[in-house]
């Protein structure tokens, strides 16, 4: 029986056809001189090929291998195989850069799975085994659309070869509808509808129009349907007017895309009636007419910021402020800036604001605000902030904006972090303290404390005072989530406590509530949600309400 040469001979061994070594690799010929070592890593010597038969005939003989030093406990040489690297494959690095030692303590033996079954069926699962989940779509879509099946569609270079064209229309929002009893100066029930429209027309990657519309509602109020007793009311508050319409996308990248190079730097920008939120939501969230422009991704070694973005805007109609009447007609604007900047070990946000009264009341003022956010070992996430307003000098005498606020946040790490979060909330007030701008319908300052704060935007939900003029409180619960986040149950006290002469304050007296929040999604469009509380008030009726809502998301 013939034999192929690689059956025949390794190393110049015979090796017997009968029983051919299924894992067998063909070898490659050992070279014949030590290689010139190049770059960082010190090659061994390198055998020279064994002994064949007919060199041992021959008498042939090599030289005797020297013997095979003691290895020390860890070696800081690579002492398997070999490596050679030609010159010009030798990586570029800054001059700075060092090599480090190599050291063998830094790698361990690989695990042994020997105890572990062979399961071929478990091991292609990952993926054999995948499944679409299903996954709601706008409501409509043209264009590339919202992660469509099947291959991207050939983009334009009409706004340049670095700025592709490639557009795209979404329509998409939720619509609500709740129904509640509420008791807050007069008892009444309420089953209110609201639908949220948001149109998005992409452009390119960076640039894009957009607007926000709601139909249903004027800004605090619904369509609905009040009744009590035996008395049905319908109030119908159709807006034709869209709430937001601006402009946004990348300096850097259109000016990129004109010169026909990637983008030379970043800088986005918006314009238009657009929203702003900032704090989350606590120091702005109100859409007015303006721009605003951001430099982002910065560093500064002198003062160890590790990342900050700086954005500047102003505003010019629409602001939203109890600190001003009549601001929808363009009789205040509004000039600031904000930061936020990763650093000491947290993160930091800043911002300053000048609006400007442009009537003969003179309320002008300046807002600044502070807030630093970090986690306190496995302990507690903790956020504190400043809101100080200041500088106000009105004709009358009579100042809106002039209050200092600190708000304390804290949620409390547990064995369950993701889904069992204790948290305690906490503020002080010091006179009117006013965000920069804030939409009548965002709740007030104080409605992240907690949800007994919260108004639901919908049904006329009752709270306690938000507004934390000359007043002190907190609020003290518990969030709860199913362990797959199937479900989020939210226990919550509260109380506002208040200072100063009722003239002076928002809050006829102290203030004392429990509330409760559960809410389910029923499956991967909908969500059913249903909120209770009760508040005691001194020198003021209580207030009570239960709602629940259906939300359809699309």
């Amino acid at each position: 029986m013939s034999t192929s040469p690689r059956e025949q001979h390794v190393f110049g061994t015979p090796r017997s056809p009968a029983a051919p070594n299924p894992r067998y690799v063909e070898s490659v010929p050992q070279l014949l001189t030590t290689p010139t070592p190049v770059g960082l890593i010190q090659p061994p010597g390198v055998p020279r090929r064994p002994q064949t038969a007919a060199q041992l005939t021959s008498g042939q003989q090599q030289p005797a291998p020297k013997p095979k030093e003691k290895e020390p406990e860890y070696s800081t040489k690579l002492t398997e195989g070999t490596f050679t690297e030609h010159a010009s494959h030798m990586p570029q690095h800054d001059d700075q850069v060092r090599p480090t030692m190599f050291d063998s303590r830094a790698f361990v033996d690989d695990p042994d799975y020997s105890h572990v079954p062979f399961m071929p069926e478990l091991d292609q699962s990952p993926y054999a085994s995948k499944y679409l989940n299903p996954t709601q779509r706008p409501w409509l879509e043209f264009g590339r659309g919202l992660y469509r099946y099947g291959p991207i569609p050939e983009s334009s270079t009409i706004l340049g070869e670095t700025n592709l064209l490639s557009p795209s229309f979404l329509l998409y929002g939720d619509y609500r509808m709740g129904m509640g009893y509420i008791k807050n100066g007069d008892d009444k029930g309420v089953i209110a509808n609201r639908l949220n429209l948001d149109f998005d027309l992409k452009l390119t990657d960076t640039e894009r129009l957009h607007a926000f519309w709601g139909p249903l509602d004027q800004n605090t109020n619904f369509s609905r349907v009040e009744f009590d007793g035996d008395e049905f009311v319908y109030n119908e508050e159709l807006d034709q007017n869209f709430d937001t319409f601006y402009f946004e996308g990348d300096i850097g990248s259109m000016y990129g895309g004109l010169i026909g190079e990637d983008a030379p730097f970043d800088m986005p920008v918006a314009v238009g009636f657009l929203p702003l939120l900032y704090q989350n939501g606590i120091w702005m969230e109100d859409a007015f007419l303006g721009a605003a422009v951001t430099i982002p991704a910065q560093n500064n070694r002198w003062l160890d910021w590790v990342n900050y973005d700086v954005t500047v805007f102003a505003g010019f109609n629409d602001i939203s402020s109890p600190a001003f009447v009549g601001s929808g007609d363009g009789q205040t604007h509004m000039y600031g800036a904000t930061a936020m900047i990763d650093a000491y070990d947290g993160y930091i946000e800043a911002g300053y604001a000048y609006l400007d009264d442009r009537t003969s009341a003179n309320l002008g003022y300046h807002n600044l605000a502070l807030g630093y956010s970090r986690r306190v070992k496995d302990f507690v996430s903790t956020a504190v902030r400043v809101i100080a307003n200041t500088g106000q000098d009105p004709t009358s005498g009579v100042k809106t904006a002039d209050g200092q606020m600190i708000l304390w946040e804290n949620a409390f790490i547990t064995s369950q972090p993701l889904t069992f979060i204790p948290y305690a909330n906490f503020f002080v007030g010091f006179d009117r303290t006013q965000s920069v701008a804030r939409a009548a319908g965002a709740g007030g300052i104080l409605r992240n404390t907690g949800i007994n704060f919260e108004t639901d935007g919908l049904t006329g939900y009752p709270t306690l005072d938000a507004t934390g003029t000359n007043a002190y409180g907190g609020a003290v619960g518990v969030n709860w989530l199913g362990k797959d986040f199937d479900y989020q149950l939210v226990l919550e006290l509260a109380t506002v406590q208040t200072m100063g002469s009722p003239q002076e304050r928002n809050a006829a007296g102290d203030q004392y509530a429990l509330g409760v929040r559960y809410q389910v999604p029923l499956n991967n469009a909908w969500i059913f949600r249903a909120d209770a509380m009760h508040g005691i008030r001194d020198n003021a009726d209580d207030v009570s309400g239960i709602r629940t809502e259906l939300r359809w998301k699309f």
